[in-house]
């Protein structure tokens, strides 16, 4: 994030369009990074039964951003000058860095109730035979998880989709 944020930086600063571009690149490799690392960090910080709010409101506010960036910065760059766009987002992803510096816990963090549980799990068994019990047919699982896909396309066009509801 800080990569983006000397990219924005340097875009502000430009003297012409090409310093420009080369720091529209420059900083387009930092947002790739942010935009990539982002669902990892969810993962590993919210439980299981959060994560798809958690996604669910990520991608709503990338593709909102996406949305809504251009349209703002028009009125913007109308009002104040091209330059005032970038100064905007520089102030909005330098507050965020600073947020993501002070606020966002570790991300190899593990939430309490699973240490608790490893915990638990550390302990020797009281019976030492315990490591020779088999372990289940490998080729029962793989049974079950087939799928018939004739079947499943034989299906999909059964129905007609020209016909009247």
């Amino acid at each position: 994030m800080s990569w983006f944020l000397v990219g924005i930086i340097w875009s502000i600063e430009a003297k012409s369009f090409n310093e420009l571009l080369a720091a529209r690149i420059f900083a387009n490799f930092g947002a790739g990074a942010v935009e990539s690392l982002v669902p990892s960090i969810i993962a590993d910080i919210f439980y299981e039964k959060n994560y798809s709010a958690a996604m669910a409101t990520y991608a709503v506010a990338l593709s909102g951003g996406s949305q809504f960036g251009p349209l703002i910065a028009g009125y913007l760059i109308q009002a104040a000058g091209w330059r005032w766009f970038f100064i905007l987002c520089a102030i909005m992803l330098a507050v965020n860095l600073l947020f993501c510096i002070f606020l966002l816990p570790e991300t190899t963090y593990e939430p309490v109730e699973q240490l608790e549980n490893e915990a638990s799990y550390t302990e020797k068994p009281e019976n030492e035979d315990m490591d020779m019990v088999p372990a289940a047919d490998p080729s029962l699982v793989a049974s079950e998880m087939t799928m018939d896909y004739k079947q499943y396309f034989r299906g999909l066009f059964r129905l007609s989709i020209t016909r009247a509801a």
